[in-house]
């Protein structure tokens, strides 16, 4: 017979896998978008890597547009 720590720890795992399938199936429908301009997205600045942003304060004013 499982005593209430038991019980608590069983739901805790269920949570855990729960939200960790919820979690998988939002990043699989994710869409992330490579620049290949080779240009900030919001201040059309220079940047390396095929980064989106050349700033995080360019990523954030582009995120506050959403």
């Amino acid at each position: 017979m499982a005593d209430s720590a038991d019980q608590a720890d069983e739901i805790n795992d269920a949570m855990v896998r729960a939200r960790l399938k919820t979690a998988e199936n939002v990043t699989a429908n994710l869409k992330i978008y490579v620049n290949e301009t080779g240009f900030c997205w919001e201040c059309s600045a220079p940047v390396p890597d095929k980064r989106r942003w050349c700033s995080p304060e360019c990523r954030k004013a582009a995120e506050e547009k959403l």
